[in-house]
């Protein structure tokens, strides 16, 4: 049992490792399709962290599609032997469970909610940052300092 275990894991981490690699490749020649003009309307800092969010997202995304499909089966199997072996009483709780999927469900797009606004928020505390770092020179030349520090408190707070 414990051999199964370690080839199972090999094998999801090697389908892991493809699918990032071809996620990444997929983003870049995305990348390239597009025209100069629309690139230049993000920043790197903004292309940095929708790539690094986006690709740790569509990683995990076949891994769900799996649980979910085999959820209802499963579900359903419980529920016979749960009938099977305690009785009717044991509808309750499943017909309970069942009723609790919508709230899950409202909560879920509530937390989502949440957080694309804070991707958001992340995406203008990075692409500020970005452009500050890569424009420490010309900041420094220009005295611009006391401006940007107002720009960064304004934007952590």
């Amino acid at each position: 049992m414990h051999v199964e275990n370690e080839w199972m894991n090999a094998d999801v981490s090697y389908l892991n490792f493809f699918s990032a690699k071809a996620n990444q490749t997929f983003f870049v020649f995305q990348t390239l399709l597009l025209g100069k003009d629309v690139l230049s309307r993000f920043s790197t800092g903004r292309v940095i962290d929708l790539v690094s969010n986006d690709v740790q997202r569509m990683e995990e995304a076949p891994f769900w599609f799996c649980t979910i499909i085999t959820s209802l089966p499963k579900t359903v199997v419980a529920t016979f032997l749960l009938l099977y072996l305690i009785g009717w009483q044991a509808l309750m709780g499943v017909t309970f469970l069942c009723f609790l999927a919508p709230y899950y469900a409202l909560m879920s797009s509530f937390s989502a909610a949440l957080r694309l606004r804070t991707a958001a928020e992340s995406d203008q505390r990075i692409s500020l940052m970005t452009e500050v770092i890569s424009g420490i020179r010309a900041i420094k030349t220009h005295g611009w300092e006391d401006e940007y520090r107002e720009k960064i408190e304004s934007t952590r707070r």
